[in-house]
């Protein structure tokens, strides 16, 4: 699927989670595009690029500063969730290290309604996790 078909699909599942939400809007030239939608008090990023010539999307959410004591346990802590607890998404870090991310992608084929959605919901509910998670592990 190219990227416009992908960007159409898209533009149908985001107004479903929130009526509010801006459009996607592929600019000429452009491979890439992003807009945010409000769910259940975040604020969720979604991307449509593409990738190996196909339309993929992405679900990014913005979740914490690294903390400034035990740098390096939150980052084995991070791999450690990144292989064993999210069962969606990946953790990454923003440019500069910060803030952490949860990350999700795939392309849009195949993508219906109902995965998208669930897709959204997953990754707030890791999100409200690992925050809560995070702030117990590592305080301050």
């Amino acid at each position: 699927m190219d990227l416009e078909a992908s960007v159409r699909i898209l533009n149908e599942y985001i107004p479903q989670i929130d009526r509010k939400a801006k459009q996607l809007v592929l600019e000429s030239g452009k491979a890439a595009t992003a807009t945010f939608l409000q769910y259940q008090g975040l604020k969720i990023e979604i991307g449509a690029f593409l990738s190996d010539n196909e339309g993929s999307f992405y679900v990014s959410v913005g979740l914490v500063p690294p903390p400034k004591k035990n740098l390096e346990a939150f980052y084995k802590q991070l791999l450690l969730w990144n292989n064993f607890a999210t069962g969606i998404g990946h953790f990454s870090l923003g440019p500069g290290g910060n803030p952490v991310f949860l990350f999700f992608r795939r392309p849009v084929t195949g993508l219906d309604y109902e995965e998208f959605e669930t897709i959204v919901v997953n990754m707030a509910k890791t999100s409200f996790t690992t925050l809560v998670m995070i702030k117990q592990m590592f305080p301050g």
